[in-house]
């Protein structure tokens, strides 16, 4: 039996026709292009370093608001799923859980 993928119910995911490939692109879809001089400035010019972000990064780059850092570890596990620890069973369901959660925040 085949899985049929769900739509996204995240606004900012769903207009995406692919995923962000610089943080730039990921800052305008999380709509938080104000805090792209903080990245540029620490080194994330690609999203190479970006895959790594944890709440000691953010911290590190002054990001303190709650819904903020939720919206940014959402979406580095949306663009990396394979460093995520999940079943290969809850893929599909963890991935809406992660794209609702972007558009909750």
């Amino acid at each position: 039996p085949t899985r049929v993928r769900r739509r996204s119910r995240s606004r900012s995911v769903r207009r995406m026709k692919r995923k962000p490939g610089t943080i730039a692109e990921v800052m305008k879809v999380l709509n938080m292009q104000d805090y792209l001089p903080v990245f540029v400035l620490n080194g994330y010019e690609n999203l190479t370093l970006f895959k790594d972000l944890d709440d000691e990064e953010l911290n590190y780059l002054g990001i303190y608001d709650e819904k903020q850092r939720g919206k940014l570890l959402a979406m580095t596990e949306l663009l990396f799923p394979e460093d995520t620890n999940f079943d290969d069973d809850d893929t599909d369901s963890n991935e809406d859980s992660l794209e609702s959660s972007i558009a909750d925040k």
